[in-house]
């Protein structure tokens, strides 16, 4: 792992979890992240937002037992502008065809107005993948939502 702060060390000790169960890996030069999960994913470590998503995929799988077969990440999300897509997406079913939980990743120490505009995409996402649950992870700031729960504007209500 590279140099982190104390901040960190919460996103370091979960990733080096997930490296001693192989269910993350690394490029020679760390800038590189491949996820084992229902479809192996690599990706540029590179992006702050990328050791958030890291470190809460690996709770999902060691804390959560969510198994990592029916976890996928960065899955386009129909009826969405043309490249977006759920950063994290846990399926009811072994054949990842019933979405039931959307996590949207952001980096450490957004504002409570990009906490807000996430909370938005998480949404959107979960809906349109017709997720039951939807959770916006920032650093160590999380919320979940039942979004099956309720109709798209009923939540503004609360």
């Amino acid at each position: 792992m590279t140099e982190t702060t104390e901040k960190d060390s919460i996103f370091k000790t979960n990733i080096d979890r997930g490296l001693k169960a192989k269910i993350i890996q690394f490029n020679e030069d760390e800038s590189r992240i491949t996820y084992i999960c229902s479809r192996n994913y690599a990706t540029s470590f590179k992006n702050p937002e990328e050791t958030v998503r890291a470190s809460y995929f690996v709770e999902l799988v060691l804390d959560y037992q969510y198994p990592k077969e029916r976890i996928d990440i960065e899955v386009k999300v129909e009826r969405r502008t043309p490249d977006d897509r759920a950063d994290i997406v846990i399926y009811e079913d072994e054949e990842c065809k019933v979405p039931y939980l959307v996590v949207e990743a952001k980096r450490d120490g957004i504002t409570d107005s990009e906490f807000t505009q996430a909370i938005e995409q998480a949404f959107g996402n979960a809906n349109s993948k017709r997720a039951k649950f939807a959770i916006v992870v920032a650093g160590n700031t999380r919320t979940a939502f039942n979004v099956a729960g309720f109709k798209q504007s009923e939540r503004e209500k609360m």
